[in-house]
């Protein structure tokens, strides 16, 4: 067997946040030892998330390729045909000596079974970059508990965010992703071309509020459950209309563009955006949210002020200690408080931008080194 790997094998999952987290540890695998990564995708929103997603596609371009295997095929028997010829493709690479990254698609059927001779070089890897706690809310938030980590075939695992896991493995604490260095030095080369491109009209270096949008159906976290998340929509786009100040909103896969779009067609200085959270962060001045957003956690480590502006039920207010669920990432949580909405940003804009972040260098887990051999 060749011991130097052509390239890493990652199996994502069915949400995009699993291959956002990888991604820098691949722009470092092609960057510093020149290793091409190809990104195995099964499920169509997924691949169609991608595909939206402009920093991450051009990205996945940039590192190595994705690999849709089911792409486009409506008969059953051609498409598992196709997805087995895929697979066995996939298995006589591992053979020869590629590493497999993947976050738990390894361990259900019939992945199991087709790529357990190679557990060496296979490894189990956390979904998300960073910690967050909005977990623990679980009934609370409508959301079913969540499920024990499977038996992992692979000898390794990948911890990004510090969680313990009790398991017989080869551990690699590798930390946060999206601070890493190399993956904002990337961020910062290409800002000028994604906001030339999309965003022409818009000065950018002068800053900007990004607004996280979300689902605006029901959600059993909120007071008003039902109708909840578009009334705060709607509050905080009547806020930030007082402001001189550009606005780029950037949508939820399930966010109803219908109802934004009509929400901002009069409002010059208000635009949507597809762009990274990294990328926003450069320049942002603020990121705001109704409802807590991951991205968050992605503006908040590059220096930016977060705002999340909900109306918890009483009964997660009492949970949280009348803090947000995500509070380690979150500046100010408001809530159901328009007029200290509206002072929180006016306060929070007349505030100069705190110094940049450069981001993280170095592997003591040894991580990049063993995936590179």
């Amino acid at each position: 067997m060749v011991n130097k790997p052509r390239g890493v094998i990652v199996f994502v999952k069915n949400k995009l946040i699993s291959i956002d987290s990888i991604l820098p540890v691949l722009l470092e695998l092609k960057e510093s030892h020149n290793i091409s990564s190809t990104i195995v995708v099964s499920d169509r929103l997924t691949h169609e998330g991608i595909k939206s997603n402009v920093v991450i596609c051009d990205l996945i371009r940039y590192i190595g390729s994705e690999l849709y295997i089911s792409r486009g095929i409506n008969n059953a028997l051609i498409r598992k045909s196709v997805i087995f010829l895929h697979l066995f493709a996939l298995m006589v690479k591992s053979v020869f000596g590629y590493k497999i990254i993947h976050f738990g698609l390894l361990d259900v059927f019939p992945f199991k079974y087709i790529f357990s001779p190679f557990k060496r070089n296979i490894y189990f890897s956390q979904q998300d970059s960073f910690l967050h706690t909005h977990n623990k809310y679980g009934s609370l938030l409508g959301r079913s508990p969540q499920k024990n980590t499977p038996n992992l075939i692979g000898h390794n695992i990948i911890v990004f965010n510090g969680e313990k896991i009790s398991k017989n493995k080869n551990i690699y604490f590798f930390g946060e992703t999206r601070t890493r260095k190399v993956w904002i030095d990337y961020a910062k080369r290409n800002e000028n071309y994604y906001f030339s491109k999309y965003h022409g009209g818009l000065d950018y270096s002068k800053g900007f509020v990004v607004f996280i949008l979300s689902y605006f159906g029901e959600l059993k976290a909120l007071k008003d459950n039902k109708s909840g998340m578009l009334d705060l929509f709607h509050d905080t786009i009547e806020a930030l209309s007082s402001f001189n100040v550009n606005i780029l909103l950037k949508p939820h896969v399930f966010t109803d563009m219908d109802i934004v779009c009509n929400a901002i067609k009069d409002k010059e200085n208000m635009n949507i955006t597809y762009l990274h959270p990294t990328i926003l962060s450069l320049n942002s001045k603020l990121f705001i949210s109704n409802y807590y957003s991951t991205t968050l956690a992605d503006a908040h480590s590059l220096n930016v002020p977060t705002i999340e502006y909900s109306n918890y039920s009483d009964l997660l207010l009492e949970a949280s200690n009348n803090k947000s669920i995500g509070y380690q990432y979150v500046d100010y949580f408001i809530n159901d408080n328009k007029k200290l909405l509206t002072e929180t940003i006016k306060n929070t804009l007349s505030k100069a931008k705190n110094k940049s972040f450069n981001g993280v260098s170095g592997d003591d887990s040894g991580l990049l080194k063993d995936l590179s051999k």
